[in-house]
C-alpha cells in the first residue's frame, strides 16, 4: 500500500500481487476502484514465481513498482486525484527476478530494492536507469521490505526486514544499513 499523494489523507493505492492490478481505496467511504491494469504489473513469465506487482510507492505524479515475476523495477505516471494511469509504464531496471518491496530516496533519484531470496540489496539509480548490488550478506536472507530512517540522525540509514532459518523454523529480524 501507498498513499496516493504525500498530503492526501483520504486515498491509498493497494497492489494485487496475484491479479497484477492497482486498486484505490477511499478511506472515508470504503469505496474501491481498480485504477491501473498494465502488462508490466502482471504475471508474464510462467517459469518464475507467480507474484506480479509487489512493492509500490508514489513519488510526485509517478507510481514506482516492482514486479517479482517479470524481474523489473519501474514507474508509471498517475493522476494525483484519481490514481489512474496517465501514460505508458517504463522499466527502470530489469533482471531483478526476486524484487520485493523497496524504499525511494527523499529526492526520488535512488531506490533500494529488497531481493527476497538473494541475500543482496540492490540500489537503483533512477535517472541513469542502472542498478547494482549495494550490500551482500547472509544477514539479508529473505529480505522483504526496506525503509529509510525517519529521524534526523537516521536519515541516511536503511532498515531492512529479513528472515533467517533456525532449525525447522524461521526467525525474523531487522538489519540497519548505513548509507554513508
Amino acid at each position: 500500500m501507498t498513499r496516493l499523494a504525500t498530503n492526501d489523507t483520504s486515498s491509498i493505492l493497494m497492489d494485487d500481487s496475484i491479479l497484477g492490478k492497482i486498486t484505490r481505496l477511499d478511506l472515508a467511504t470504503g469505496d474501491l476502484a481498480v485504477v491501473i491494469q498494465d502488462p508490466l504489473l502482471t504475471v508474464q513469465n510462467k517459469t518464475n514465481l507467480a507474484i506480479a506487482v509487489n512493492g509500490i510507492h508514489t513519488y510526485g505524479d509517478k507510481l514506482y513498482f516492482t514486479s517479482l515475476n517479470q524481474g523489473v523495477f519501474g514507474r508509471l505516471p498517475i493522476s494525483m486525484v484519481t490514481g489512474e494511469q496517465t501514460g505508458a509504464a517504463e522499466v527502470i531496471a530489469d533482471g531483478l527476478f526476486v524484487a520485493d518491496d523497496f524504499a525511494l530516496s527523499r529526492d526520488g533519484k535512488k531506490a533500494w530494492v529488497a531481493m527476497n531470496t538473494a541475500d543482496v540489496l540492490v540500489e537503483v539509480q533512477i535517472p541513469e536507469k542502472t542498478s547494482s548490488v549495494v550490500a551482500n550478506s547472509s544477514l539479508l536472507g529473505s529480505e522483504s521490505a526496506v525503509a529509510i530512517g525517519l529521524g534526523y540522525q537516521e536519515a541516511s540509514d536503511l532498515y531492512i526486514t529479513t528472515a533467517q532459518p533456525a532449525g525447522n523454523s524461521t526467525v525474523g529480524g531487522i538489519v540497519k544499513l548505513a548509507l554513508d
